[in-house]
C-alpha cells in the first residue's frame, strides 16, 4: 500500500472511531440521546457505504444514497440483508434512513428505539442486554440484529451500535490486508476530499 493510501486509510479509521466513541458516549447516561444516536447511525451506514462500493458504479455514474446505504446495511452482517429481502418491507432505506434523517420518524410504520438506563459494557452489548425488554417477543430469544421487524420496527440502538463498528473494522482489515476493493475504497477517500481531514492533536 502507497504511503498515501496509508495516510488516508489512518484518516478513516479515526473518523470512524470517533463515529463509534461518540455514539457510544451519547447512548448511555447522562446525556442518553438514543433517538440522536439511532438517527446518527443511519447516517453512518450511508457514509461507511460509500467507501465500501465507491463513488461511482459500472456505468460511471454515480452511486445513489441508497445504494450506499444498502451496502453496507448488507455488510453488517446476514440478518440485516434478510430484512431488505423480506417481501414485507418495502424499503430499509427510505423507511429507517430516510425516515429518521428527514422527517425525524421512521417512515410508515410503528416503532420503537431501544435505549439504556445506565451505561453498559461492549460486552454487555454483545450478549444481548436488551433480550429481556418487554417489547420483544418470544420469536427474539437471542438478538442477533439491531434492527428487528415484527410489523413494527424495533432499533435496539447499543446492538446496532456494536455491529456496526465490527463492521468497519472489518473494512479496514479488508483494505490492510487487500481482499477488500480498495480501488473504491480509495476513489471514495479521494471523491470525498479525505486529504484535507487534519488531525492534529494538542
Amino acid at each position: 500500500m502507497l504511503q498515501e493510501e496509508k495516510e488516508l486509510l489512518e484518516k478513516f479509521s479515526t473518523l470512524t472511531r470517533w463515529m463509534y466513541e461518540d455514539a457510544k458516549k451519547a447512548l448511555f447516561p447522562p446525556a442518553m440521546a438514543t433517538f440522536v444516536v439511532a438517527t446518527a447511525l443511519f447516517d453512518f451506514i450511508e457514509i461507511c457505504g460509500l467507501f465500501l462500493i465507491g463513488p461511482k458504479d459500472s456505468t460511471s455514474k454515480l452511486t445513489s444514497s441508497s445504494a450506499r446505504f444498502n451496502a453496507f446495511f448488507d455488510y453488517l452482517g446476514p440478518e440485516y440483508s434478510k430484512l431488505r429481502n423480506d417481501p414485507l418491507i418495502l424499503d430499509v432505506y427510505k423507511e429507517l434512513r430516510c425516515g429518521m434523517s428527514h422527517e425525524g420518524l421512521v417512515k410508515n410504520r410503528d416503532f420503537c428505539i431501544l435505549g439504556s438506563h445506565k451505561e453498559v459494557s461492549d460486552d454487555m452489548l454483545r450478549n444481548n442486554y436488551y433480550t429481556n425488554h418487554t417489547l420483544l417477543t418470544p420469536h427474539f430469544q437471542r438478538l442477533t440484529c439491531g434492527v428487528i421487524f415484527n410489523g413494527s420496527w424495533i432499533i435496539t440502538v447499543g446492538i446496532l451500535l456494536i455491529h456496526f463498528q465490527d463492521a468497519v473494522q472489518k473494512l479496514i482489515k479488508s483494505i490492510e490486508d487487500g481482499s477488500g476493493d480498495r480501488r473504491s475504497f480509495f476513489e471514495a477517500a479521494n471523491h470525498i476530499g479525505l486529504s484535507r481531514f487534519k488531525i492534529e492533536k494538542i
